[in-house]
């Protein structure tokens, strides 16, 4: 990873409150085992909650490092969006992961990691996809 875009992996991880933008589970980025510590995370998923820096608009398809095209992502999320030939847009990518968390179809994680707060989640949509290009 480069340094510009480890640079805005940690932007995007400080914006989005350490939660990753699709399933909104808590994140760590530098030291598994103060996560380990000190939101009591089962060490099975602390390198699934890893965070990354996901391309909005991949590489492949002319994607820049650039603020408006970086999200942090678990490591989870991240990889199962790029295991498919065509990824899902963000949007839909997003709209899919969240009906999964709901239904509890999608990486079982401890409440405390997931629970959201009023203030950062509004209508059911995350607050991030109207600030990022699509």
């Amino acid at each position: 990873m480069t340094h510009r875009l480890a640079l805005l992996r940690h932007k995007a991880f400080s914006s989005q409150s350490h939660r990753c933008f699709y399933c909104h589970a808590l994140m760590w980025e530098t030291d598994p085992a103060d996560f380990i510590s000190l939101y009591r995370a089962p060490p099975y998923l602390v390198k699934k909650l890893q965070c990354t820096a996901e391309h909005l608009k991949p590489r492949s398809e002319g994607g820049k490092n650039v603020v408006e095209n970086i999200v942090a992502a678990c490591a989870f999320c991240n990889h199962t969006r790029h295991k498919a030939k065509k990824p899902l847009e963000p949007s839909l990518y997003f709209n899919r992961v969240q009906s999964r968390v709901a239904h509890g179809h999608w990486l079982q994680v401890p409440t405390a990691l997931r629970q959201i707060l009023p203030n950062q989640l509004e209508g059911g949509r995350s607050p991030l996809v109207s600030n990022h290009q699509m």
